[in-house]
């Protein structure tokens, strides 16, 4: 199929190709790029282009934009040129920054190597970045696209701008992406994530927890992260416990790394508290679990205005629409994410809150040696009450079952602890699409029990803790 291509674009090729093979001054190159604009309408003799328009900042000083495209008199984008061999690139953005700031112009162009369209999101306290480019082939389809918008017969400003808009919001995405798939191959998570998907898919086709779990103790997985994921599984009688940073939770399923942990206790703060204010909860969590100059917790609007002298603050806050809490009144709440060795501070508060678990607690084979290979047992649990009664089932399911009955259904269910997603622990009916993860209870309600041994054993000792319930819960090699 043939590819619609400018018919000037080769045309521009041809002419500026010449420059790569010597070491060409710059005033040459930009001869010739001003000879190119007139191939797209743009001339000096009608006062549509204009080469070194002098630009007054304050009483005595100006800049000059090597080339600046005009409509009626009015500056619509400002051109820098940068020697195709001139490897120094910061300087020509800097400067070509300021042109577009001075002109208040949210595009330029900056022609060297290639052709590259800046775009300037207003009133975000970032610099221009590139969000379009074109290499000087004549193959390159981008190039034809770039003259199709410069032509003078057809320019808009107002499109361009929406274009680069486009451009940047498509940028952004993709980088969001990157990053988001990058925490989640990411060494601390990688492996975590990929058995838990696997989980989910073998107990969606119905196989029990346990079978899985007795696969699972044959299989090594291991992730690695270099520009693209990639993910291998090993069949194998040993598997290795890889270093691993801690994770905290305060329902028992959901582990965060420490800055996720802060975000993810305060996150519930306030959905437990609706109607609290940000002084309140500026009260409950102080600066003085953190710095006076970051704090814990910040006012949305306060960030934003510090962050147009200080633009590392970006990065020093949880700031993705998710990420931001938002209080009844309508106040939008940041909370810190540098925490490092300030974080046993923030611990000891949530500990006076909620039930904090951390993953790797209990766990003496992580406690010894990180790096040792160990046997994945296939395991059940024994529970002991300080009155000497112990539940040790055949499976782990089954002793959650009889714990539950043990210490009242009823009881258990006002402690509205959740199963998962949307499926609490204790239900009264069978929940669509569960049916095969809850148990039949003895008065007739149904328990979620599909979690591993560990993750029974946290939440047996989380229903303990809260019902005031002196026992012990061991993991037990089947």
């Amino acid at each position: 199929m043939k590819i619609y291509m400018n018919e000037n674009w080769p045309e521009i090729v041809e002419s500026l190709q010449p420059y790569f093979k010597a070491n060409s001054p710059e005033d040459d190159y930009q001869r010739e790029i001003e000879n190119c604009l007139k191939y797209l309408g743009w001339k000096k003799t009608n006062g549509t282009m204009r080469s070194q328009l002098s630009l007054p900042i304050g009483n005595s000083n100006a800049i000059r934009p090597d080339i600046v495209l005009l409509m009626n008199d009015n500056p619509v984008l400002p051109i820098e040129i940068k020697r195709p061999l001139n490897v120094h690139k910061e300087r020509q953005e800097n400067q070509l920054m300021s042109y577009m700031r001075q002109l208040r112009l949210n595009v330029g162009l900056l022609i060297g190597e290639k052709i590259e369209l800046y775009y300037d999101v207003p009133d975000d306290g970032e610099n221009p970045v590139c969000v379009f480019s074109a290499e000087i082939n004549r193959a390159d389809v981008n190039g034809s696209i770039i003259c199709d918008m410069l032509e003078y017969k057809k320019f808009n400003s107002e499109e361009l701008e929406k274009f680069c808009k486009e451009q940047h919001n498509k940028i952004m995405t993709r980088n969001n992406l990157h990053q988001r798939l990058a925490e989640f191959l990411s060494e601390d998570n990688g492996v975590r994530n990929v058995m838990s998907l696997l989980r989910e898919k073998f107990a969606a086709e119905g196989f029990d927890d346990n079978v899985i779990n007795e696969e699972f103790a044959n299989v090594i997985i291991n992730v690695s992260f270099k520009g693209q994921g990639a993910v291998s599984v090993t069949k194998k009688n040993d598997k290795v416990i890889s270093k691993d940073k801690p994770k905290y939770s305060i329902d028992g399923i959901n582990f965060y790394v420490k800055r996720r942990f802060v975000l993810e206790v305060i996150r519930r703060y306030i959905k437990e508290h609706p109607n609290i204010t940000f002084e309140e909860l500026e009260k409950q969590f102080p600066e003085s679990l953190h710095t006076k100059s970051l704090g814990v917790v910040r006012t949305l609007d306060y960030v934003e205005m510090r962050m147009k002298s200080q633009p590392d603050l970006r990065n020093r806050y949880f700031l993705k629409p998710d990420e931001i809490l938002v209080l009844n009144n309508g106040a939008k709440v940041v909370v810190t994410n540098q925490w490092g060795d300030l974080f046993p501070k923030f611990l000891n508060c949530a500990k006076k809150l909620y039930n904090v678990v951390g993953d790797n607690e209990n766990l003496p084979e992580y406690k010894e040696n990180l790096k040792r290979t160990i046997k994945n047992p296939v395991t059940k649990l024994r529970i002991t009450f300080e009155d000497g009664i112990v539940i040790a089932e055949k499976d782990s399911a089954a002793s959650f079952r009889r714990f539950i009955e043990e210490v009242g259904v009823e009881n258990v269910k006002t402690l509205n602890i959740p199963g998962r997603k949307d499926v609490p622990l204790i239900s009264d009916s069978v929940s669509p699409g569960y049916e095969k993860y809850q148990r039949r209870l003895s008065d007739g309600r149904y328990l979620f029990s599909n979690f591993s041994t560990r993750g029974i054993k946290i939440k047996i000792e989380q229903i303990a803790q809260r019902l005031s319930i002196e026992l012990k819960v061991e993991i037990l090699a089947k």
